[in-house]
């Protein structure tokens, strides 16, 4: 099949993807060995009817699941399937005694719309407006501990709060890392109640993920807030009739794309502190009242202001379309938004200051199969969970049995050999029940540049043009198990953790609330929503969390912690321009400005790219540089002085507006690096023998640059560098990890000669400051 044709194919099958997955119900049927605890089967039968209250039986199984929690409050529990019924309550379904332990607990419905758990109509405790400073009563409270939150989830059903419950909360929503709230439904019935989502009722919220969640009524819709970490995203989210504000944001760094709100009221609030919000593809009507108020206010307090940007808003009914208290105090009038920034765009090269505008989609979200005479359980052919023996024959096995869905009961899986699973034939589906199961390999305690290591999973061509993997992960040491994308197909990851590698030209990957390490990047397109990615950078072939070295990559929502090159986008010869797009995130940076250094947060090498993200950061801590980016030579950077004044060094002026309030970074409003032609990008490749670099170029050179030097095999290769004063020298490795040469000296100034001895076989190499 030529290009052409196949790029009209994959069109078509994106566009079939996009209009099933938006009206289709989905329905989860789980077969009897899937290791999932039926809440309405004995011993606990709980009444699915609405005749009587759940809640106490609900709560005995959470604590029954949870006995043995390890020292941390770390549980391998089962997930607790409600089949469709209601489920009447009276009082909260919360994790745990005392909220202990506090993650790794699922509530599955049957079906959203017939999987229903009720408030009680005009329930004590509920029935009342709570006390001052007591934010309410939730239906559902995943827990109140901050950071160790891993894990929860809430799918496909639907929360009743009743009728006359003005102190109602329908869940109060505590998730970190690799939690989600996917196709769920809160309402109202009277409209009345504090939030239909509370997720500021707890410290170090996030990362999360909301994804097709839908709320009617309330005072708020949804709430985030309490502190400035850890980030929240938010994809395909209906509010309606709120009484007082749709989404109200304050402190919190959120990412929301595909917000649909029809309110009498202002549809959106954002606050300082640290209110950072990225809001993209919005429908905002305003009914009775909507026109004496903006669709979205954006605040400032004490000196600190909100951040916001804006893209494609449609707003109806309402005063103005953004009212902008903040950074250049701009209002967008509307109704209609292209594009806004809150606060002065950057671009270092005097290029467009406006995003790139990339090709983006909401999740599909694919029905699962409900016959399950179409499932097959790895461990029936042999693969056997949490033992020593090698399960790669099963595994394998049981995706070449014929089944569309192949699942794992929890537990690790291990790959004892350089077997990869090759993921084919008629399979549609992996599902690993919320990262229950993870399959892996055992490594070594070092590693290298992980380029020796093997992925676990091989996606090649089979019978059906799309592939969802649920819940699946590569266990203890993601950051060196790849899966690698070889078809030209539609890959679906949610709530995964492994370290995706796209390597066709057409493939198309979805990545929703997944997690993992060393991520890259080399063709097709990509799509993230509320992903977390936390690897050491320094032990990565490609030094950085992210590398996209000529792919068409979207991200709405990143988080990320320590420090570390977060982005490298970077071209290589005779390759597809890469493309990046970043728009909003969190970078919790807990690393001292001298163990960060020079890395920078992004790196653009001749390449395109528009970034929105944020900085938070206690202390004498925080990225010394946000952006470098490179077209010929050695480009410029934004960087932060000791100050905590943020500069760029062509103007002296600050780039990017910091914090008050004890808190140190820096909020990117917007990155653009652009060309007049972004598909066309003149790509300057690296001089296999560069001159001498000097002072800061030298460390530039050394440490956001992977230098690829070419020999032929057998015969030595020399270059020159410079090593600035202060620093004790630098290291030079071989791809596969091995030292090859070692220089340390400390306050020289005078250039160094390298050589690389003939033995040495690999034709890439790695300078790292020592």
């Amino acid at each position: 099949m030529n290009s052409k044709i196949l790029t009209r194919a994959f069109t078509m099958s994106m566009a079939v993807l996009l209009i099933a997955s938006a009206g289709s119900a989905f329905e989860m049927i789980f077969p009897g060995d899937a290791n999932v605890i039926t809440v309405t089967e004995p011993p606990y039968s709980a009444d699915n009817s609405g005749a009587t209250p759940v809640q106490d039986i609900i709560n005995q199984i959470i604590a029954d699941r949870n006995l043995h929690p390890d020292s941390a409050g770390y549980i391998k529990g089962r997930a607790l399937y409600f089949p469709n019924g209601t489920y009447l309550v009276t009082d909260t379904i919360k994790w745990g005694q005392d909220d202990y332990p506090k993650n790794k607990i699922q509530l599955i419905g049957q079906d959203r719309d017939n999987t229903i758990i009720k408030l009680q109509d005009n329930c004590p405790g509920y029935n009342q407006v709570p006390p001052q400073n007591d934010n309410g009563y939730p239906v559902i409270r995943t827990g109140s501990v901050a950071a160790q939150a891993f894990q929860n989830h809430i799918i496909n059903m639907t929360i009743n709060t009743g009728s006359g419950n003005v102190g109602a909360i329908g869940v109060q929503f505590d998730a970190n890392n690799d939690g989600s709230m996917r196709n769920v439904k809160i309402i109202s019935e009277d409209g009345q109640g504090m939030f239909g989502v509370d997720m500021g009722f707890v410290f170090q919220n996030g990362p999360n993920l909301l994804y097709k969640v839908e709320i009617d009524g309330f005072n708020i819709g949804i709430y985030t807030g309490k502190g400035a970490v850890n980030s929240m995203a938010f994809e395909d989210i209906v509010l309606r009739n709120q009484r007082q504000i749709g989404f109200k944001n304050v402190n919190q760094t959120v990412s929301i794309h595909g917000l649909k709100s029809y309110n009498n009221v202002c549809a959106i609030q954002n606050h300082p502190y640290w209110g950072n919000m990225t809001l993209i593809d919005a429908v905002l009507e305003g009914g009775t009242g909507a026109d004496s108020v903006p669709a979205i206010r954006n605040l400032a307090s004490g000196g600190n202001e909100a951040a916001l940007f804006a893209r494609n808003v449609t707003t109806s009914g309402y005063s103005m379309a953004i009212y902008n208290e903040g950074g250049n105090k701009q209002n967008a009038d509307g109704p209609d938004v292209n594009e806004f920034v809150s606060h002065e765009p950057v671009s270092f090269y005097g290029t467009q200051k406006t995003s790139l505008n990339l090709e983006k989609h909401i999740t599909p979200y694919i029905p699962w199969e409900t016959d399950t005479a179409n499932w097959a359980n790895v461990v029936d052919f042999g693969a056997i969970p949490d033992s020593a023996g090698d399960d790669f024959k099963g595994i394998q096995d049981a995706i070449n049995s014929g089944a569309t869905t192949v699942y794992f009961p929890r537990g690790g899986y291990s790959i004892n050999s350089d077997s990869i699973i090759k993921v084919g034939g008629n399979v549609k589906f992996l599902i690993g029940f919320w990262k229950g199961a993870s399959v892996g390999r055992e490594l070594p305690a070092f590693i290298g540049m992980h380029t020796d290591v093997k992925p676990v999973f091989h996606i090649i061509d089979g019978n059906h043009d799309t592939l969802v993997i649920d819940g699946l992960s590569s266990g203890s040491a993601p950051k060196a198990q790849p899966a690698h994308l070889l078809a030209d197909k539609v890959v679906i990851m949610l709530d995964c953790g492994f370290a995706p590698v796209t390597k066709s030209d057409n493939a198309r990957l979805f990545l929703s609330n997944c997690g993992g390490f060393d991520w890259r990047f080399e063709r097709g397109k990509v799509w993230a929503h509320g992903c977390n990615v936390e690897n050491d950078w320094q032990i990565s072939e490609t030094m950085s969390k992210l590398y996209n070295g000529g792919a068409h990559l979207w991200i709405c929502g990143l988080k990320t912690e320590a420090g570390g090159c977060i982005v490298k986008t970077e071209a290589w010869q005779d390759g597809p321009t890469p493309m990046t797009e970043v728009l909003g995130g969190l970078s919790h940076t807990n690393r001292s400005r001298s163990q960060l250094g020079l890395t920078p947060m992004f790196l653009i090498d001749r390449a395109v790219a528009s970034i929105v993200f944020n900085e938070v950061s206690n202390g004498n801590r925080g990225y010394n540089v946000h952006v470098h980016e490179r077209r010929a030579g050695f480009g410029a950077s934004a960087t932060m002085c000791t100050d905590s004044m943020s500069w760029d060094p062509q103007t002296g002026k600050s780039a990017f507006p910091g914090k008050q309030s004890g808190v140190v970074g820096r909020a990117i409003p917007l990155y653009s690096a652009q060309y007049p032609d972004n598909n066309n990008v003149p790509n300057v490749c690296y001089d296999p023998k560069p001159a001498v670099k000097k002072g800061l170029e030298a460390q530039h050179y050394a440490l956001f640059n992977r230098k690829r030097f070419t020999y032929m095999p057998g015969m030595a290769s020399n270059f020159v560098i410079t090593v600035p004063k202060g620093i004790r020298g630098f290291a030079v490795f071989s791809a596969q990890g091995r030292l090859m040469w070692k220089f340390e000296r400390n306050n020289i100034k005078k250039a160094v000669n390298v050589s690389l001895p003939a033995h040495v076989k690999s034709s890439v190499c790695l300078i790292q400051k020592l």
